[in-house]
């Protein structure tokens, strides 16, 4: 990151309390819009610990430790060096901490969220897969089948999956069959045909017993997303703002 002269000026003026009403206002609005200009002041401020050295608590001061560690070896050296706050002017010392926390609003809104990885944390909850309590002592009882169909599933075995579930139907499946459901719509879709998979996911949500259609709401949402279609996936599910958040199920 590189700092012009008349920045480093300036914000080392404003590290002293020197500032002026006028430019104190003019500063903080450039810290509203400029992030390159935000993050400068970050790192000037902490590499020249600033109020942390003289306000903080015990928590504060570990973790102020720990930061000084990795800001040390990335600021520039002409930074380095403390610079002390005289104790006359410890009363703006208030306005120094609403800057601060300008520039962590700022930088934290301006975080995009990682799509890719917001996706992969979304499969891997596997939200309404908890088979565990489908295990029975009867081989051929629908529960031990519809758990040997998850097993095919979790293996990537998803064609094997479908036809192990090809037996199951509304009549003789009347408890389970939202399970047989779930796993149908996600073993086509894992296939690649997504038209069947969302087809059937739609027969889940709106199954007259209720009992996962918010998991057949949220795997719509979920499978949209990954084809592209942010609005059709915005039926179903609310995407976060900044990569401090996660994806939730639309109410």
């Amino acid at each position: 990151m590189t700092v012009s002269e008349k920045d480093h000026m300036l914000i080392t003026k404003f590290l002293d309390l020197e500032l002026s009403e006028q430019e104190l206002l003019a500063f903080e609005e450039r810290l509203e819009n400029d992030a390159t200009f935000g993050k400068a002041v970050q790192s000037y401020m902490v590499a020249n610990s600033v109020v942390n050295d003289r306000l903080r608590t015990d928590t504060e001061t570990s973790r102020t430790q720990q930061w000084k560690g990795i800001l040390d070896t990335q600021a520039p050296k002409t930074i380095q060096k403390t610079t002390m706050i005289p104790w006359k002017w410890v009363g703006s010392i208030a306005v120094v901490l609403a800057v601060i926390i300008v520039i962590w609003n700022s930088q934290r809104t301006t975080i995009a969220p990682d799509m890719d990885l917001l996706l992969t944390n979304a499969w891997g909850k596997q939200i309404g897969l908890d088979y565990a309590s489908l295990r029975a002592l009867d081989v051929d009882s629908i529960k031990t089948h519809i758990h040997r169909s998850f097993d095919l599933y979790q293996y990537q075995k998803y064609e094997q999956s479908l036809d192990a579930l090809a037996v199951f139907n509304i009549k003789n499946t009347v408890q389970q069959y939202e399970d047989v459901l779930l796993l149908r719509g996600l073993s086509h879709y894992k296939m690649g045909n997504a038209a069947m998979a969302l087809q059937t996911l739609d027969s889940l949500a709106t199954y007259p017993t209720g009992k996962k259609s918010e998991v057949a709401r949220w795997y719509q949402g979920i499978i949209y997303l990954e084809m592209g279609d942010t609005e059709a996936a915005q039926q179903f599910i609310v995407l976060p703002k900044d990569s401090s958040q996660g994806i939730q199920l639309k109410n």
